[in-house]
């Protein structure tokens, strides 16, 4: 090789290194930066921490709020000798022909008719029995549907309510009204219970035991004459005129005129009339005795609280619930 060529291959070596160390002396400084870069990032990150975010602050419960209250009820026991009443009309094997008879003939006045028509009591009732279904066909049918009536409503109904609760978490809860369905009523015959409302969670509300005491029979004359009267005899509001009509004093008297043969068809329409009008009076009497034993639901309630506006105060309550032993009941309710 001469020393020309020599000269130029240590030439190219040379440089070739040359640029090895700067490539090497680069790439170093490239790291050290991300280093400095990093130690700098996590300096800053470990001296300004991100602040963690804010416990949401719980919803405000005071206020004045509407309840709507559902209940499912174990009825009082004396609410069995109210139904009796209603069935003593169609329970014998020849009722309620029998039971038409026997009543319309002790209201008859004093006299030769009242003692011929006792005397043939049970003729004229098998007579009445064949034409009943002419006479008066709904009288069994709609005596036992008001029955059937009766026991449901005393078993299940709804209460309007005011709820109002104080800034410490007292509270008074007032029943203003009864529903059965659609029909409402007002009603203020239950005094105002007084509670007290604490949170169980950040969106759940208690309301202690506290109990109303509601007058049960007060109660169901008020849903017999608004809700199962008028569903059985439309247009009749008392039971005296539903039994009236159903059995249709003006039909009925006029057949046991024709048959006795004695004593006119106004008679003993008038007999009919009174007898029946007597008859709920016997049920109404059976009812104002509930209130003597007054009915009481012992009671705590559970509920949601909600706050649409997001402003900090509730403005509904949802998914409640009653508890206790009267039975079971729902609940919900709104700001006023």
């Amino acid at each position: 090789m001469t020393n020309h060529r020599l000269a130029s291959l240590r030439l190219v070596l040379s440089t070739l290194t040359t640029v090895l160390v700067f490539c090497a002396s680069a790439a170093a400084g490239a790291l050290a930066m991300v280093g400095i870069a990093a130690l700098a990032t996590g300096c800053a990150s470990g001296a300004e921490p991100a602040a963690p975010d804010a416990a949401p602050e719980p919803v405000a419960l005071a206020g004045h709020y509407s309840l709507h209250s559902r209940f499912s009820v174990t009825a009082p026991p004396a609410v069995a000798d109210v139904l009796g009443e209603l069935d003593a009309m169609t329970d014998g094997a020849d009722d309620p022909s029998r039971y038409l008879i026997d009543r319309i003939i002790a209201k008859l006045p004093e006299g030769r008719t009242r003692t011929l028509a006792t005397s043939l009591a049970p003729y004229l009732a098998a007579y009445v029995s064949d034409k009943i279904a002419d006479v008066a066909p709904n009288f069994a049918t709609g005596t036992r549907a008001l029955a059937t009536g009766l026991d449901r409503i005393a078993r299940r109904f709804e209460t309007s309510e005011m709820l109002d609760i104080s800034a410490d978490g007292r509270a008074v809860r007032t029943v203003d009204g009864l529903r059965w369905g659609a029909d409402a009523v007002d009603f203020s015959s239950i005094s105002p219970a007084a509670t007290s409302v604490s949170r169980t969670d950040l969106d759940d509300l208690a309301i202690a035991t506290h109990a109303l005491t509601v007058p049960y029979g007060t109660m169901l004359r008020l849903g017999l004459e608004h809700t199962v009267i008028p569903l059985v005899v439309p247009r009749a509001q008392t039971l005296s005129v539903a039994l009236s009509t159903l059995a249709d004093c003006g039909k009925l008297g006029a057949i046991v005129s024709e048959w006795v043969g004695l004593g006119s068809p106004e008679m003993y329409e008038r007999a009919c009339t009174t007898a029946l009008t007597a008859a709920a009076a016997e049920v109404y009497e059976r009812l104002d005795a509930l209130d003597a034993q007054p009915f009481v639901l012992e009671l705590s309630g559970t509920a949601t609280v909600v706050d649409r506006d997001a402003n900090g105060s509730m403005d509904g309550i949802v998914g409640g619930r009653w508890t206790g032993a009267f039975g079971s009941g729902t609940f919900d309710g709104a700001l006023r």
